[in-house]
């Protein structure tokens, strides 16, 4: 069977919206050069697992993340305080739909305040 090692990651940044992150599951390295990316790898069971330091409550949140599983295209989590998502793993097209709509909605709300 082949699989597709490239995956999207999506962040939340201080500023509300998502900034996007195109990664090989070989070039893990590059995660951990990530600001808000305080350690990730894969562990035995083929999960991305992902510490995270939240731009919401500062507090540090670990994420584990089923790599190859076609039923879960995308995966979103959120901060354990608030419920608001902070990273989203997938699929290239369905994480850049989602913070594309995310974004859209978060100018309209600023733009009505």
């Amino acid at each position: 069977m082949i699989y597709d090692t490239k995956i999207s990651i999506a962040i939340k940044c201080d500023d509300g919206g998502y900034r996007l992150y195109r990664i090989s599951l070989f070039q893990l390295e590059a995660l951990n050069k990530i600001k808000l990316i305080k350690g990730a790898k894969i562990n035995k069971d083929k999960e991305l697992e992902i510490s995270i330091k939240c731009p919401i409550c500062d507090n540090l949140h670990f994420y584990k993340f089923k790599l190859f599983d076609e039923e879960e295209s995308i995966t979103i989590r959120g901060c354990v305080s608030s419920g608001s998502p902070i990273i989203i793993v997938g699929k290239d097209e369905l994480v850049n739909e989602y913070i594309s709509v995310n974004n859209s909605i978060e100018r309209y709300i600023y733009a009505m305040l």
